[in-house]
C-alpha cells in the first residue's frame, strides 16, 4: 500500500543496475589488439585492447561518469563498487596469470599543476591472495576470457574511496609484466569492466 497516494523515490524500493564499460572505451600506452578468444575462426574472434606484455609495465585508461541513480555499491563496507575485469592474454604457456594494478580516482583530483597520478586500489597477481588489497590472478587459457572480481569478499578498495552520483572516474588497468609475479610470456588485453550499484529509482 502507497499512502497518501503518492509514489515517491523514498516509497521504491533501491534496486541493483550493471553498467559494463567496453574494450574500445579504453586508451592504451601502446596501441595493439589481440585476440580474446583465439581459439575461434578469424571470422568470429572478439578484438580487445591490449594494456600490457610479458616484458614491460603497459597501461590503458578509461573514463565514466557514476550513474545519476547512484545510492552506494550494494556491498555493506564497501564506498564504491566491486568491479568485474573481464581480460584475456594470447600466451599458449602452462601459467598465464598476470600481475595487474586497478587504479582509479575522481577526475577532480587530477585538476591540479604537479603531475597527480592515479591512486593505487587493488591488485590481482600471481601469489596475490589473500592477502589485503590484493588478490590472485586468474590463470585463463589462450585466448579464454578471465571475470576477474575485484576487490574479493572481506577485502577494499585502498583507501575505500567514496563515489557520489555524477562523480567522472578515471579507471587505469597497469601491468607489470616484468615483475615475478607475473608469469604470462605474452600480451593481455582489456575485454571490459562490469560494476554492479545500488540505485535509487
Amino acid at each position: 500500500m502507497i499512502g497518501n497516494d503518492q509514489v515517491t523515490p523514498a516509497k521504491v524500493p533501491n534496486r541493483a543496475r550493471r553498467v559494463f564499460v567496453p574494450s574500445s572505451a579504453f586508451t592504451p600506452s601502446s596501441a595493439a589488439t589481440i585476440d580474446a578468444n583465439a581459439g575461434a575462426a578469424a571470422a568470429r574472434r572478439i578484438r580487445a585492447t591490449q594494456f600490457g606484455n610479458e616484458a614491460s609495465n603497459e597501461y590503458a585508461t578509461t573514463y565514466f561518469t557514476v550513474p545519476s541513480d547512484y545510492a552506494g555499491s550494494g556491498v555493506p563496507g564497501l564506498n564504491a563498487p566491486r568491479i568485474t575485469v573481464y581480460w584475456s592474454t594470447d600466451s599458449a604457456t602452462g601459467d598465464n596469470k598476470i600481475n595487474t594494478e586497478v587504479n582509479f580516482d575522481s577526475i577532480a583530483a587530477f585538476a591540479t599543476i604537479g603531475g597527480v597520478g592515479s591512486t593505487p586500489r587493488y591488485a590481482f597477481r600471481s601469489g596475490g591472495g589473500p592477502l589485503p588489497e590484493a588478490s590472485e590472478s586468474l590463470d585463463p587459457e589462450q585466448g579464454a576470457i578471465a571475470a576477474q572480481v575485484l576487490p574479493e569478499p572481506g577485502d577494499v578498495w585502498t583507501g575505500n574511496p567514496t563515489w557520489a552520483a555524477g562523480d567522472i572516474i578515471a579507471f587505469t588497468l597497469r601491468r607489470l609484466g616484468s615483475s615475478a609475479e607475473d608469469p604470462n610470456d605474452g600480451g593481455s588485453a582489456i575485454v571490459g569492466i562490469l560494476f554492479e550499484y545500488e540505485a535509487d529509482q
